[in-house]
């Protein structure tokens, strides 16, 4: 497996699904999720992941929580 193509249909579903439990988990369960994802070695996946947590993070600075 080389990443999750966002263009895939399958792999599209898979990331907006990340992305709505990151967006909407509890800043305590969101931190445990960043430390797990930095945690994996380098590579797409794991990238991808610890990115998506980065953006969840900022989204929770800026409205105050989980939506």
């Amino acid at each position: 497996m080389t990443g999750l193509n966002p263009i895939d249909p399958v792999d599209a579903v898979v990331l907006r699904h990340l992305a709505w439990d990151l967006d909407r988990a509890s800043d305590d369960v969101l931190a445990d999720r960043a430390a797990e994802y930095a945690a994996l070695p380098p590579s797409p996946v794991g990238d991808g992941l610890r990115h998506l947590a980065e953006c969840a993070q900022e989204q929770h600075r800026i409205t105050g929580g989980a939506r």
